[in-house]
């Protein structure tokens, strides 16, 4: 019998506000046009010279593909000014993002080549709803260094109408440009809360080397065709 699935509830305050969609949705075109072998090769090769691309690593993928993720709303226009970036919209939007006074997060350490002289929120006119004893992870786009804004990560318990947070961000130094409107600005992931020990077992390195010297044995997809499982978000 197939298990049902469990159900991700959401809505937002404003009807005209883009909805909260699968992550899936937002693979960056940059994944989709990279080559699946190197130099233009059109077949496998074994190591120690393989020709595989990071595009044959599952795992990277589903970094790519887990969970869901709120969508800009409108054109975010980035300009830097003396004392730091600048965003604006149309006249006509809600307000995607607000600002904050930097004393509410004093000597919070940033990754290099971002810009600390404002601190830029986004704005959650969303709410969501997960089953008894989930919780949810809130983050930057998982492989999304792309992107000119970097946003800070947070766990939610989340089986209850929760909404209306603000989710702190950062703009890089060097961009000017449009944000464009529909850009992943966090991605979710949902998790069951269960309680955790911490074990040391010293058996697990041979467990481990066998499963290094079986991947070998195969020219690609061992991961994939032995342990892997489908993740499902819709």
């Amino acid at each position: 019998m197939l298990k049902k699935p469990k159900v991700f509830k959401h809505a937002t305050y404003n009807p005209l506000m883009p909805r909260v969609t699968t992550i899936k949705s937002k693979i960056p075109q940059w994944y989709k046009d990279m080559p699946v072998f190197k130099d233009g090769e059109k077949t496998a090769k074994f190591l120690p010279l393989s020709n595989l691309t990071i595009k044959h690593c599952v795992p990277f993928l589903d970094g790519l593909t887990t969970g869901y993720c709120i969508p800009l709303p409108v054109d975010v226009l980035v300009t830097q000014r003396f004392d730091g970036p600048e965003l604006s919209w149309g006249n006509n939007a809600e307000p995607p993002v607000s600002t904050r006074v930097q004393s509410a997060a004093p000597n919070l350490p940033i990754y290099e080549g971002f810009s600390t002289t404002h601190h830029f929120i986004w704005r959650m006119p969303h709410v969501l709803k997960l089953p008894k004893g989930y919780s949810v992870i809130y983050t930057h786009p998982l492989n999304r260094y792309d992107l000119p804004f970097l946003t800070l990560s947070a766990v939610v318990d989340a089986d209850w109408a929760v909404g209306g947070g603000n989710v702190p961000f950062f703009i890089s130094k060097t961009f000017e440009g449009v944000i464009p409107q529909g850009t992943p600005i966090m991605q979710i992931i949902p998790f069951k809360r269960e309680e955790w020990v911490s074990e040391e077992d010293p058996s697990i390195v041979d467990e481990n080397k066998q499963h290094q010297f079986d991947s070998q044995t195969t020219l690609s997809g061992w991961y994939k065709k032995t342990f892997w499982n489908k993740k499902t978000y819709n």
